[in-house]
């Protein structure tokens, strides 16, 4: 039973003896890489146009004047709403709901710290799974390297045990060794090939996304004030303390 295995083995392996079938695997290999490459570019793109609309909602209402100033959050939550976006979405309605604005300031503010939630990993931009795709292919051209080694030994051994006693017959019978193995390790560089190009695309689009969330960041710092809830419970206290004390009275 082993052997049959084996021997079964063996002879799907035999595709690998052929210069043709390894060259169509490298074509197969490349051309997987291309549409990882181009995927990686294209996947959610809605994504960062949700957070470039909202980032630039807030920036044109903090610099309006008159209706737009009195609910600068509107136009922005109007915004975050209309893209399909739920892990966006969710955090968005957290913060808009702790957004409050101070009675005698008229400024907003808010307790949540706005990198906290609205980062790459929490709003899902992380690529996660094309980064196990890029270290897939090292894997497969590794794979398919030692499948190919085994069917040129295979065959090597063959060609070698077939070969006259002379030392002249000998050497051509090495000569052919070591050119069929050195084929077949063009799998394994053609998965390290794949497999940077791979990941080159996957950091430029991190980038980019990092790059969106920064400017969100940067326009919801300059429409929200972020005030930590240590200072908001300090002020909760004073305020107490005054009253308890009567007015004018230091806390």
């Amino acid at each position: 039973m082993l052997q049959t295995l084996i021997e079964t083995a063996l002879e799907a392996l035999s595709i690998f003896k052929s210069d043709t079938a390894i060259g169509f695997i490298v074509v197969v290999m490349l051309a997987c890489a291309t549409l990882a490459i181009l995927r990686v570019s294209f996947i959610d793109l809605h994504k960062n146009f949700c957070l470039v609309g909202v980032g630039e909602r807030l920036t044109s209402t903090t610099q309006a004047r008159g209706e737009d100033l009195r609910d600068p959050l509107g136009g922005a939550s109007r915004t975050a709403l209309a893209y399909d976006y739920p892990e966006f979405r969710t955090r968005w309605i957290e913060f808009a709901g702790s957004v409050k604005r101070d009675p005698v300031s008229g400024r907003l503010s808010t307790p949540i710290d706005t990198n906290s939630i609205f980062n790459i990993e929490a709003i899902g931009l992380t690529l996660r799974n094309f980064e196990r795709v890029a270290a897939l292919f090292v894997s497969v051209g590794l794979v398919l390297t030692f499948m190919g080694l085994v069917a040129a030994l295979q065959q090597s051994g063959v060609a070698i045990l077939s070969a006259g006693e002379g030392d002249a017959d000998i050497k051509a019978a090495l000569s052919d060794l070591l050119l069929i193995v050195s084929s077949k390790f063009i799998l394994s560089i053609t998965g390290l090939i794949c497999s940077i190009l791979v990941n080159l695309a996957i950091d430029r689009r991190l980038k980019y996304n990092r790059r969106c969330v920064a400017r969100l960041n940067a326009a919801i710092s300059g429409a929200v004030a972020f005030v930590p809830a240590e200072v908001l419970l300090r002020d909760i206290r004073d305020g107490l303390a005054r009253e308890r004390l009567g007015p004018g009275a230091a806390p």
